[in-house]
């Protein structure tokens, strides 16, 4: 049986395989632009982190030269967007290697899956307990608190203004620490079923 198989490649990647004899066109650009996509959201991770530690830090140096410690909780301003930016981003990038997993490896591409199966059996205390994205801000957040506890006049807690600043950097802080655990273990396994369906039903 002859065959006519011809490898079309553009720049350093090979996009796809054509067979002549069936006339299936076996597509690997799709695999390839979603892992692009992965690394474009990584990125967008990483930026944002970064603008995330260049604020809080500005804040809390001008912070900590004035008397009122309600200047330290306007670096919640940053935190909790940012947080949330970055989390979207991360269930982005997990719902497009669950696609990956279901939808094209099993035989040429293979990296989600031995991912998965290198992450199920790590020992490491940021993959089976607190997912690594969140440690930035479960720091940041607690750093942030306990200086503006430290800045707090203790003396003058009966005041009416003195309670309500120490109140809402509790609340603050609470709804940080929510956030974070409440997004502690997202990760492929949540969307795997959810594209499996999808499958199943096309």
């Amino acid at each position: 049986m002859n065959i006519d198989n011809r490898i079309l490649v553009v720049g350093s990647g090979i996009i796809c395989i054509i067979t002549n004899e069936k006339g299936i066109l076996m597509n690997s650009n799709e695999y390839l632009m979603l892992r692009n996509e992965i690394l474009h959201l990584d990125t967008i991770i990483n930026n944002t982190i970064n603008f995330f530690y260049v604020f809080v830090s500005a804040v809390v140096l001008f912070a900590l030269k004035q008397e009122d410690s309600t200047a330290i909780l306007v670096t919640y301003i940053v935190i909790i967007p940012a947080y949330l930016i970055v989390l979207s981003k991360e269930i982005g990038i997990y719902k497009i290697a669950a696609y990956l997993y279901v939808f094209h490896e099993g035989k040429d591409f293979n990296w989600e899956r031995r991912r998965k199966i290198m992450n199920e059996d790590s020992k490491i205390l940021s993959v089976k307990v607190i997912q690594a994205f969140n440690y930035p801000f479960l720091f940041v957040s607690t750093v942030v608190t306990v200086l503006f506890m430290i800045k707090t006049q203790w003396c003058e807690i009966g005041l009416t203004e003195e309670f309500i600043k120490v109140f809402g950097a509790f609340v603050l802080y609470l709804a940080q620490l929510i956030l974070i655990f409440s997004n502690k273990r997202i990760g492929i396994n949540k969307y795997i079923p959810v594209w499996e369906t999808v499958k199943n039903e096309e």
